[in-house]
């Protein structure tokens, strides 16, 4: 009896840098473990498909699919849709194809499994080759000096024309793509999650994104660096409320501050201004007042 034909892969890469990928970092910061095991529970059910992807249409098939995966994660449907959007806006899965289709998969996803599924079939190929007909007669006939040395020869010339046998379950990395920019807010909520030293809400992380895309809109090259800013500010007071850092960051939009170095510039005339401050009150406590303008007890 022959094996079973593969299907898929048997296993896939997992990268050690995963959780900081662009494209899937804003999600985890929202939602935390559930989406961190959401992302790679659907990777698994790609990568073990013929097709590399996944049915979670509204179909009969993709809503069962759906139904499995959320008792697994024992996540509600809400959860479950409210984390595949994050991911679609954010790149981890085709956007396109799952609008179309239902089917959830990625380019990353096709291009690791393409380069396994080519090597399979290269080694499948050379296996053929190796116990083709001919060589099976010639096991079959009997020994002769002169048969010893043709195949010999034979064997040589096939050794040096075989590809080399290449582990089946072997993956190679592609050439990496160029790495894309990350999304607005994706630093300010990674460093607001280090700076705070507590998860970040969904409502706190979505209102550190929003005035991220404010700024950008506003034409500031730097939008996550000017959040960071009030974050430090608001660290610094030991506040950790986005509503202290969301009137830092309404004074400066209203005031058109869209460089950090415009931020810096304020702080140092605020610097000034409370070194002036003492100097003033100590001139006007040493003035000399004319004695005329005093009136004495006797009038």
């Amino acid at each position: 009896m022959g094996r079973p034909k593969k299907v898929g892969l048997e296993y896939f890469p997992h990268d050690t840098d995963s959780t900081t990928d662009p494209k899937i970092e804003p999600t985890i910061m929202i939602y935390g473990a559930k989406a961190y095991a959401f992302y790679f529970m659907h990777l698994e059910y790609c990568y073990r498909s013929d097709d590399l992807c996944i049915d979670i249409s509204t179909s009969e098939i993709g809503e069962e699919m759906r139904e499995v995966i959320r008792r697994k994660l024992q996540i509600t449907a809400d959860e479950y849709n409210d984390i595949l959007s994050s991911f679609l806006r954010h790149g981890a899965f085709d956007r396109e194809t799952f609008r179309e289709t239902g089917m959830l998969t990625s380019n990353g996803i096709k291009k690791r499994a393409e380069v396994v599924l080519r090597k399979r079939s290269k080694t499948k190929e050379y296996q053929g080759f190796q116990v083709s007909a001919s060589e099976t007669r010639e096991e079959t006939m009997p020994e002769t000096p002169q048969r010893k040395e043709k195949k010999s020869i034979v064997k040589k010339s096939i050794g040096e024309q075989q590809p080399p046998i290449v582990p089946l379950g072997d993956v190679v990395d592609v050439d990496p793509e160029p790495e894309p920019e990350k999304p607005a807010g994706s630093k300010a909520i990674q460093f607001a999650h280090q700076a705070w030293g507590r998860p970040l809400s969904p409502l706190d992380a979505e209102s550190i994104q929003s005035w991220c895309i404010d700024f950008g809109n506003r034409g500031s090259p730097e939008p996550d660096e000017i959040v960071i800013e009030a974050l430090k500010i608001s660290s610094s007071q030991n506040v950790r409320k986005m509503a202290y850092v969301s009137k830092i960051l309404q004074s400066w939009l209203d005031d058109g501050v869209l460089h950090v170095s415009q931020i810096e510039d304020r702080e140092k005339e605020r610097r000034r201004s409370r070194q002036k401050e003492p100097e003033k009150q100590r001139q006007l406590s040493q003035t000399d007042f004319p004695t005329s303008i005093f009136i004495g007890p006797d009038g």
